[in-house]
């Protein structure tokens, strides 16, 4: 279970007010799987959640929103939005979206079409949280891309693949992605321009160490490192677009260090090929969701200390 957070909010600031216990009690239990999250704080004001699958969370339960965008209930902003108990909260998030589809329309995966994600937003905004990258990137595809190259559990086939002429192109993507990325920003900014920008990094689903659990997971354990680098690289981009353009960057890799896919049911937070608990393959389980709900609010209770 993670640690309970002490801070607590003294005053309003930015259509926050205090209403007793710390924030993070109620996630944190959830995370032991006891009880789901109850509101602590008020947020005088609405809350937008914008994103792609790891913050949408396909299959975790229980399903909401449009079926085809794979919303759950259980999602870190259905999690926070309990906590903080804002006037209004839209989740908009959509597996498979990218920065395009802020300002496109979606055909979400499953059916259906998911208007702009950024047509939740107006002047009445006093929260934002973001994840978005990854898709434009292409980090996911890549994933399921080296699934194909992992014929054995030996070497890097997979990062051979996306190397040519000695550039890595998956962390090419992803500088390019930067720019992307840095326009949704502005794009909050002048559609929101009360609210408090929070953009959410990536866990860290992929081993860090280099070795694998092949076949459950049937991608060497030096590809799930090299897929382990392109997050941490992307979460370094996310975090320069916070510093540089007035937002705040939620670290959610720390705390998932340990709970990738290669470790064991209860341990793990993100599913493998080879599911133990509801969730879409290589992505977030109703814990990791939990996790990042935790660090997105001890983010909020840093802004509101005096």
């Amino acid at each position: 279970m993670a640690p309970s957070h002490g801070g607590r909010y003294d005053r309003p600031v930015e259509g926050l007010r205090q209403r007793g216990a710390a924030v993070c009690v109620g996630v944190a239990v959830a995370i032991a799987g006891a009880t789901a999250p109850s509101a602590q704080a008020d947020l005088e004001g609405t809350y937008v959640a914008l994103g792609d699958s790891y913050t949408s969370a396909p299959l975790v339960l229980f399903p909401t929103g449009l079926l085809g965008c794979g919303q759950s209930d259980h999602n870190y902003p259905h999690l926070v939005a309990a906590e903080i108990d804002p006037a209004k909260f839209r989740d908009v998030s959509c597996g498979s979206a990218t920065t395009d589809h802020l300002r496109e329309p979606q055909n979400a995966p499953g059916g259906g079409v998911n208007p702009p994600q950024f047509n939740a937003l107006d002047k009445s905004v006093r929260l934002v949280t973001m994840g978005m990258g990854g898709n434009d990137a292409g980090i996911a595809g890549t994933g399921a891309d080296c699934a194909r190259y992992g014929l054995s559990p030996e070497g890097s086939p997979c990062r051979q693949a996306f190397t040519v002429d000695g550039v890595d192109l998956l962390h090419r993507d992803i500088d390019d992605t930067e720019a992307k990325v840095r326009r949704a920003v502005n794009g909050i900014h002048r559609r929101a321009p009360r609210a408090e920008v929070l953009l959410v990094g990536y866990p860290a689903a992929a081993p860090v160490d280099g070795v694998g659990c092949w076949p459950l997971v049937p991608v060497t354990g030096l590809d799930l490192k090299w897929l382990d680098s392109g997050l941490r690289h992307l979460n370094r981009v996310i975090r320069r677009i916070a510093r540089k353009h007035d937002a705040r960057y939620v670290d959610v890799y720390t705390r998932t260090l340990g709970h990738d896919v290669c470790e064991p049911p209860g341990t793990r937070w993100f599913e493998g090929i080879v599911l133990t608990s509801p969730a879409f393959p290589l992505h977030p389980n109703a814990q990791g969701e939990a996790s990042m709900a935790v660090s997105v609010l001890r983010m909020i209770d840093r802004i509101m200390r005096p």
